[in-house]
């Protein structure tokens, strides 16, 4: 549903026949009711190719956002699926992820540094998650874009030292 509509929150489940009671007990210890309104778009959507024509609109507009940042930022820097709303962007010496998500958000870009993602303090390496989906308009994200490789181009600010 996510994909589809996120406040729908309704999914389907196609499971084999061998697993569809503890399927089914799994289900009813997590809810107490699915909302029928909710249940009834969501089948209606599917039933009338409604759904699949929203997921693929927002496949080939993932697709493009993809292509955007690739050509916007060095492809050696960036890990992602091709039609992915986000990207990891690595970051080269000397940038670190927090100093680099602050330049960013001073510009008026949100990235989120990498380690807010790791578990068990594993070392992280230094690089930021870009959304590509937040922005409305595909010029929005070239603007975003276009800063996050001025800042890569730039480097970080000199920090003054203290002795």
């Amino acid at each position: 549903s996510k994909v589809l509509a996120g406040g729908l929150r309704v999914a389907f489940v196609a499971a084999p026949a061998q697993r569809v009671e503890q399927l089914t007990f799994a289900v009813a210890a997590s809810l107490w009711a699915l909302p029928p309104l909710s249940m009834e778009v969501a089948a209606l959507w599917i039933g009338d190719g409604t759904a699949d024509a929203v997921l693929e609109r927002k496949r080939a507009e993932a697709a493009a956002r993809q292509e955007l940042a690739r050509s916007l930022l060095p492809a050696d820097m960036i890990h992602s699926m091709p039609r992915s709303y986000f990207l990891w962007l690595a970051l080269p010496p000397p940038w670190q992820a927090e100093p680099f998500a602050a330049a960013a958000r001073e510009r008026g870009v949100v990235v989120t540094p990498a380690d807010a993602f790791a578990v068990g303090g594993v070392a992280v390496p230094p690089g930021v998650r870009v959304s590509l989906s937040a922005p409305g308009e595909r010029e929005d994200v070239r603007a975003g874009l276009e800063i996050l490789a001025e800042l890569l181009n730039r480097g970080p600010s000199p920090q003054a030292a203290i002795v």
